[in-house]
């Protein structure tokens, strides 16, 4: 089962932090994330939308990193081999997180007033059971 979490900031800065945090807690195993957004409303109304997909590279480069240390007693092959599959595996986790639907998004929108963020996350209810605060 599912559940959505909705949380509104007012520093676009600490909404990003949260997100990462959540982003950490998933390729942790500690929670499962479906799909995630950080949503943004400007001082002039405009909206942005920051997808779950949009948040960089993080897990290819630690695949790289793990994989090729993995791959290491296997020689400069092995090692090569590694990084490479490391990577691969990290670049699929980070795609994993997709984000929220575009009429999610904009329903989400309408609660922010200018110069506000919000969080808006669907995961799996389980992972509401932890003892680490969220947001």
């Amino acid at each position: 089962m599912t559940c959505m979490l909705f949380a509104i900031f007012d520093r676009v800065d600490e909404t990003q932090e949260k997100a990462r945090l959540l982003r950490r807690l998933c390729a942790a195993g500690m929670i499962e994330i479906y799909s995630l957004a950080v949503i943004t409303k400007d001082n002039h109304g405009s909206v942005t939308v920051k997808q779950g997909g949009d948040c960089g590279c993080v897990g290819a480069v630690l695949g790289i990193i793990f994989g090729s240390l993995m791959g290491l007693p296997g020689g400069l092959i092995g090692f090569a081999g590694g990084a490479m599959a490391g990577a691969l595996v990290g670049w699929w986790v980070d795609l994993k997180t997709i984000g929220v639907a575009a009429e999610i998004a904009n329903s989400a929108a309408n609660f922010l007033s200018p110069g506000q963020s919000a969080l808006v996350t669907e995961m799996d209810d389980e992972s509401q059971r932890l003892d680490t605060h969220l947001v």
